[in-house]
């Protein structure tokens, strides 16, 4: 089965939504980090940028999120 390719930007849309919807609701300084290219692409082409450890469990959070839509998603190669 073939991932969908998507934009850096529609990923990151994709991406805010979720946590934005599964984030701790008390958490109030952790923001949705941007997908970058992993390179070489071995998997998926994708992973999410460092996100700062958060005492509520956001980096969890975003670890399953991104572990998920890796498997969805593929960036789109912008260079073709």
């Amino acid at each position: 089965m073939t991932q969908p390719s998507v934009s850096s930007a529609e990923l990151f849309r994709i991406v805010h939504e979720e946590f934005s919807r599964l984030r701790p609701v008390a958490c109030v300084k952790c923001l949705t980090p941007k997908p970058v290219r992993k390179l070489p692409p071995m998997g998926s082409n994708w992973q999410l940028s460092a996100s700062l450890p958060c005492p509520l469990g956001c980096r969890q959070v975003l670890q399953q999120i991104e572990e998920r839509l890796r498997r969805e998603f593929s960036l789109e190669d912008r260079y073709i």
